[in-house]
């Protein structure tokens, strides 16, 4: 006879997965967001360490003397910008934002490379 207590089962650190057997569709379904979840997670941390890492190695390119140094930089840190404004999340903000300035990127840009060919 039920008398409304729980009936012996798994401990309750483990009813979730209890639970689970009971509904495997929504079982399925939330491992499926947690897997997505944590690849985006992973995805995200790996664009921070990229960042990371291209930063010191401008950084290090700078400390050098080569034909176009400057213009190169400027290129490298205007691509650095466009991604940075995509990787804040808001991806229609960012489109946004470059469409208002992307004549005046196009022209710098394409000054920039004639300033690379001299």
């Amino acid at each position: 006879m039920n008398s409304g207590r729980r009936q012996s089962g798994p401990p309750l650190s483990q009813f979730s997965l209890w639970r689970c057997r009971w509904n495997r569709a929504a079982c399925a379904s939330w491992t499926r967001a947690e897997k997505n979840t944590a690849a985006v997670d992973e995805i995200a941390s790996s664009a921070d360490r990229l960042d990371s890492a291209i930063g010191q190695e401008l950084a290090s390119v700078a400390t050098c003397d080569f034909p176009g140094k400057v213009v190169r930089l400027a290129k490298a840190d205007h691509v650095i910008w466009k991604r940075r404004l995509f990787a804040a999340g808001d991806h229609e903000a960012a489109l946004a934002e470059i469409a208002k300035v992307e004549t005046a990127s196009d022209a710098v840009l394409s000054g920039l490379d004639a300033l690379l060919r001299g």
